[in-house]
C-alpha cells in the first residue's frame, strides 16, 4: 500500500508538518514520487508505529532515532531500561507522597527539628539511590558516610543557605546559556564550590572535578541541569568547573 503525507497524518493523528520534520531529521524518510511528493509504504507505517510507541513512553526524538538506527540495541533491552527508570521514578514519587501525608497528619504535633529531619533523610535517601553506588566506588564508603553525616548535621539556616545557593546557580546558568554570557562564570564556580563544601567537609579539587565529569557524562545530572537552566547548562557548568580548577 502507498500513502500520501496527508493520509499518514490522518491515520496517525500527527500533523503534516510533524511528518515533514521527521523526514528532515531522517527519523522517518519516505520515498519521493516523480513530482517530489512524499510517498509512504507499509515499511514506513511499521517504523511510525514504533516511533509513536516510544514517544508514548516519553522517549526523546534523538533517543528514538538512535534506537531505530542501531542494530546493536535490543528492543526489549531498551524497554527494560525504561521500565526500570519508570519504576525508580514511581518509587521516588511514592516516597514523596508518604512524606507529604505524614507531614499533613502530624504537622500540628511535629517539632521543627522533626520536620527538618524528614527533609534531610529524604534528601540523603534520594542521593544514595541515584548516585551512591558510583560515588562509593570512586571514593569509598567512609567518604559517602561522611557526606551523609555532614548533611544530617546541617542547621535549618544552613539548609536554607544550601537551597538558595542551588537556586542561584540555576538562575546564573540559565542566563549564561540563554545569552551566551560568560561574565558570571567565576561567581557560578564560587557558588558551586561553596555548595559542595557546605555538605562535604572532605571537599577536594579532585572530588569537584569528578562532579564536573558526572554533569557532562551522566545523563541523570545532564538532564537535571538542562531541564532547570536550558539545554547546554550541564556542559556549561562542567566547563566552568574545569576551567577554574585547572
Amino acid at each position: 500500500m502507498k500513502y500520501s503525507t496527508k493520509e499518514i497524518a490522518e491515520m496517525s493523528g500527527l500533523t503534516v508538518r510533524t511528518l515533514h520534520y521527521y523526514d528532515e531529521i531522517n527519523l522517518l524518510s519516505p520515498k519521493r514520487s516523480s513530482n517530489n511528493y512524499r510517498v509512504y509504504d507499509s515499511s514506513n507505517v511499521v517504523i511510525l508505529q514504533r516511533i509513536l510507541f516510544y514517544k508514548n513512553l516519553g522517549f526523546s526524538l534523538n533517543r528514538i532515532k538512535t534506537i531505530l538506527s542501531s542494530s546493536n540495541l535490543s528492543f526489549y533491552d531498551e524497554l527494560q531500561t525504561h521500565l526500570n527508570h519508570l519504576l525508580n521514578k514511581r518509587e521516588s514519587i511514592d516516597n514523596k507522597i508518604k512524606m507529604i501525608k505524614r507531614v499533613q497528619k502530624e504537622n500540628t504535633s511535629m517539632s521543627d527539628n522533626e520536620k527538618l529531619s524528614i527533609f534531610k533523610q529524604n534528601h540523603i535517601n534520594s542521593n544514595e539511590k541515584n548516585y551512591g553506588k558510583e560515588l562509593r566506588q570512586k571514593y569509598g564508603y567512609d567518604f559517602m558516610d561522611s557526606c551523609n553525616q555532614d548533611f544530617s548535621n546541617l542547621s535549618e539556616e544552613n539548609i536554607k543557605y544550601y537551597q538558595n545557593i542551588g537556586n542561584k546557580i540555576i538562575n546564573l546558568l540559565s542566563n549564561s546559556v540563554k545569552n551566551n554570557d560568560s561574565s558570571n562564570d567565576k561567581e557560578i564556580f564560587d557558588l558551586h564550590q561553596n555548595w559542595l563544601k557546605l555538605i562535604n567537609k572532605n571537599y577536594s579539587k579532585d572530588y569537584h572535578k569528578y562532579m564536573a565529569k558526572l554533569y557532562l557524562n551522566d545523563k541523570r545530572f545532564t538532564d537535571y541541569y538542562d531541564s532547570k537552566a536550558g539545554i547546554g547548562a550541564a556542559k556549561k557548568l562542567s566547563s566552568i568547573i574545569y576551567n577554574y580548577l585547572s
